[in-house]
């Protein structure tokens, strides 16, 4: 099949596909670049393939194994209804820990198999009224004047997203459940704790777990820098963290060598490892995006883990999967880049 190339057309008509596919097609025939052309094609059979089997058939060209892995998970979820049909399918997935995540998939689907237990739900925690939180100390502090109600409110109101920063311009980049990732610059002056230099992510009301959870983080070094403002009036969490130079991924792309660092590599294992040994958890959801870098003025890159929303407490998870997330961590032979490759994206 591969020896005769289609044009565009010829795949058009093939994959059932709508008026713009034949251009997204251009685009990533012209990608070199394997991971970014496997992300691509990813997107392109979700987005421009109506027809599930030759859905099916398009992401098996998926050149990266691991994006391949992801995407044929998001097919068994989203277009295999049949549990007994889904888990053969789930079988064919060549990376071993996007295969496990598939058949966790099918267990919240039907329940637990029999000798385990399910993963409890995450909670979402509500910002108490009365008891002073982790983002008390960006508000006001308590007047003696009789109207100091009223001027809180008004200033707590004011830490709100449109009275508290520029939106600028530039997009960092797309998030899950926070949508666009954008830069911003500040506007209140009289704020403290929010860094000079920030990325801004907006959530729905309200604060989760995982957010709390990734500040708390943020202050023994894990993570970057991290604010949150709540903001009821407009039914919003800002996710505010220290900007960094950039992703792993964007590293390893400008620096190919890098990967044969064994100075990196060991920091980088001790930074995967800080949350279960620090946090009790384990993240869940590494891959190059997920890693940032910052190079200090002495010319030393520091790293920094993000986005915590899959995490999982260690003492909830079964030996089977400590086995792919854990131990591999804990073996100083691991190759981390390798680690780091074979995690979903």
């Amino acid at each position: 099949m591969q020896s005769k190339q289609l044009t565009n057309r010829d795949q058009k008509k093939i994959y059932s596909m709508p008026q713009g596919a034949n251009r997204e097609l251009a685009r990533i025939q012209a990608i070199n670049d394997e991971y970014e052309k496997s992300l691509a094609m990813r997107h392109f059979a979700f987005s421009y393939i109506s027809d599930i089997s030759k859905r099916r058939a398009y992401i098996q060209n998926i050149p990266r194994e691991s994006i391949k892995s992801q995407a044929m998970r998001d097919f068994a979820r989203s277009n295999i209804p049949d549990i007994s049909e889904r888990r053969a399918y789930i079988q064919n997935i060549p990376n071993q820990i996007i295969r496990y995540h598939a058949q966790q998939d099918v267990k919240k689907v039907i329940g637990p198999y029999e000798g385990s237990s399910p993963t409890p739900p995450f909670k979402e925690i509500f910002a108490p009224k009365k008891k002073q939180t982790s983002y008390d100390r960006l508000l006001p502090l308590p007047s003696s004047d009789a109207s100091a109600d009223k001027k809180n409110q008004q200033k707590e109101q004011d830490l709100c997203g449109k009275n508290l920063f520029y939106k600028t311009k530039k997009i960092i980049g797309l998030g899950n459940t926070a949508g666009k990732i954008y830069q911003a610059k500040s506007k209140n002056e009289k704020v403290a704790n929010i860094p000079a230099s920030y990325v801004v992510k907006e959530f729905e009301w309200p604060i989760k777990q995982w957010m709390l959870l990734e500040q708390k983080a943020s202050k023994i070094g894990i993570t970057p820098e991290t604010v949150l403002i709540p903001c009821k009036e407009e039914n919003k969490v800002y996710f505010i963290q220290k900007k960094c130079d950039g992703t792993l991924h964007n590293l390893i792309k400008n620096n190919p060598s890098i990967v044969e660092d064994k100075k990196i590599n060991q920091q980088l294992r001790k930074l995967l490892l800080h949350p279960i040994q620090l946090l009790n958890i384990v993240h869940n959801d590494i891959h190059g995006d997920n890693i940032l870098y910052k190079v200090n003025s002495r010319g030393n890159i520091q790293f920094y883990l993000i986005d915590f929303e899959k995490y999982l407490k260690v003492n909830s998870i079964g030996t089977q999967t400590q086995k792919i997330l854990i131990d591999p961590l804990k073996n100083k032979q691991t190759n981390i880049f390798q680690y780091i490759h074979n995690f979903p994206l």
